[in-house]
């Protein structure tokens, strides 16, 4: 009887054991879920404004010439805020934005802001 009882108890605290477990990993799964969230959220923030604080420079879209700008959507490049008409367009500016700087200059006939 004894043996029987030892071994249920033993079964029982296993089980329980298991089951806390796995309630903690979820629980850390969840945590690095959230964290990875924010991270994210954060990055995509600083990269659209990275601290516009002045207006854009342009009226349309550094990118998509045709498109006007979305005032939230920013980019400080070299002491100059830029805006663009999404947040797609950023990463294509940055790849070379001397291209564009110099496309947005010929449409508007600046030589220097």
């Amino acid at each position: 009887m004894k043996l029987i009882l030892a071994t249920l108890l033993l079964v029982f605290m296993v089980s329980a054991c298991g089951q806390k477990q796995e309630a903690d990993t979820q629980a850390h799964q969840t945590e690095i879920t959230e964290q990875a969230t924010e991270e994210a959220t954060e990055q995509t923030s600083t990269e659209t404004t990275e601290t516009a604080k002045a207006a854009p420079v342009n009226k349309y879209c550094m990118v998509v010439s045709e498109h006007e700008i979305d005032p939230k959507v920013t980019l400080e490049y070299e002491g100059t805020v830029y805006g663009f008409c999404c947040e797609d367009c950023i990463p294509k500016f940055k790849k070379d934005p001397e291209k564009y700087i110099s496309d947005f200059k010929k449409r508007n006939g600046a030589k220097e802001f």
